[in-house]
């Protein structure tokens, strides 16, 4: 049975801890000289005070204690579908014990922790607030409205990656994207579909997915707009899925492989389909009504931060996106045990030229940050993952040639099937 959990950052800590005994009748269970908490029964709440240098007083933050670990998984996938951001903190000393926990904050700005507690601590600990704080305060910074026809054209000018950090890149990323959801939402046989990396061919979405293995099954069991012709590979013809397993698919778009995989778990099973882009996700939900999907539902997140529990997955899927995934570890903790990867993305041949590095544009397609088959072993190895094999597929030249008519890219990168498998046995 859970807890309700409400922590007040307070002046006076033996003021309050007077006040707060006669209010609930009952003496505190942990008293330190920064801390005070009551575990209380009538109401059921874990209620703690505690005075921190620098801490404004009021209410700290809310939460819910769980008393078990998949109390915790419960709660966390329901706070999971809460679209806002989250922060994990595995293992993590705070208020003088050892928790498992996650942060969320609520549309006015209230933090709300998720815990398992495990251990006592002899320290205070910081916890993840800060953090979370800081996720809220870039929220609440004013953003410039994305062009979608700009952004379905370029994710930004070229020669400007070097002196870009991640979360740049990231945004450049979620706004090219976006624009390419926003454009094909236009209804219109001629709404552009540009491909994962930037293709500028002609060609529909249907005859590029058949140029990356897709059959033409495959093709008419999706509802229209499911395939926006990104990707560069099949993920589905390495999956091996079986009826009642669960599957993620990260960096989900329109739902496109969802709804392919949706078919081959069956009723009994589970797709869940992840995205940083607020216009592809509302996309893949108009695509999941459109055909009463019920085994399919759309998160949105990031990929270094997955709104999903631990041990959830049996397999993942992915196309052209985990190379923009710098938290392997992520992807590791929410499969089951024995449960695989199943990755269609792009790798390094050869060193890129300055000219096709600084491109940001070949950036947002995953050719500027593809990495050579070596690096991307090691990080899977070093993640956790047994069994890995990187295969790249020579004849995606022709494919990836497409994607910048031209410029010879097909000399420095490939499109690739990535497998790796989570130690231990999956009981299903």
């Amino acid at each position: 049975m859970k807890r309700l959990h409400v922590h007040v950052a307070v002046e006076d800590l033996a003021q309050s801890t007077q006040f707060y005994s006669t209010l609930f009748a009952s003496e505190p269970t942990v008293v330190k000289d920064d801390y005070v908490k009551w575990m209380l029964d009538d109401p059921r709440v874990n209620f703690a005070i505690s005075t921190r240098p620098g801490r404004a007083a009021g209410v700290s933050h809310l939460g819910i204690q769980a008393e078990d670990e998949a109390e915790l998984a419960e709660v966390y996938d329901r706070l999971a579908r809460a679209e806002r951001p989250t922060i994990e903190a595995k293992a993590t000393t705070c208020c003088y014990a050892k928790s498992d926990k996650q942060w969320i904050a609520d549309p006015q700005g209230v933090p709300w922790e998720t815990f398992f507690t495990y251990g006592e601590s002899t320290v205070y600990g910081e916890g993840s607030l800060a953090r979370l704080k800081e996720i809220r305060e870039a929220e609440a910074m004013p953003q410039a409205a994305p062009d979608p026809a700009g952004a379905s054209a370029y994710c930004a000018p070229a020669g400007v990656t070097a002196a870009m950090d991640d979360a740049q890149i990231k945004e450049i990323v979620r706004a090219r994207y976006g624009g390419i959801a926003e454009a094909a939402g236009a209804d219109s046989c001629c709404a552009p579909a540009s491909s994962c990396c930037g293709d500028t061919a002609a060609g529909t979405p249907a005859d590029k997915s058949r140029q990356m293995g897709y059959s033409d099954a495959e093709l008419a069991a999706v509802p229209d707009g499911a395939n926006l012709g990104l990707g560069c590979g099949n993920p589905q013809g390495i999956a091996g899925l079986k009826p009642g397993e669960v599957v993620i698919d990260l960096g989900s778009g329109a739902g496109f492989d969802c709804f392919l995989a949706a078919r081959q778990v069956g009723a009994g099973g589970r797709v869940i389909g992840v995205d940083m882009t607020h216009e592809m996700l509302k996309k893949a939900r108009e695509n999941a009504a459109k055909i009463s999907a019920a085994n399919v539902e759309f998160r949105l997140g990031e990929l270094e931060h997955l709104p999903v529990a631990d041990s959830t997955a049996d397999a993942i899927l992915s196309n052209c996106v985990i190379n923009l995934v710098p938290d392997k570890a992520q992807v590791y903790r929410v499969m089951k045990a024995g449960g695989r990867l199943a990755i269609s993305d792009v790798v390094n041949t050869a060193p890129l030229t300055p000219e096709l590095q600084a491109d940001a544009a070949l950036l947002c397609g995953c050719i500027a940050g593809a990495s050579p088959v070596e690096r991307i072993e090691s990080w899977l190895a070093q993640a956790g993952f047994v069994d890995v094999r990187v295969t790249p597929q020579p004849e995606s030249r022709e494919l990836v040639a497409s994607w910048a008519p031209g410029r010879g890219i097909e000399n420095f990168v490939a499109s690739a099937t990535v497998e790796a498998r989570k130690p231990g046995i999956s009981r299903g």
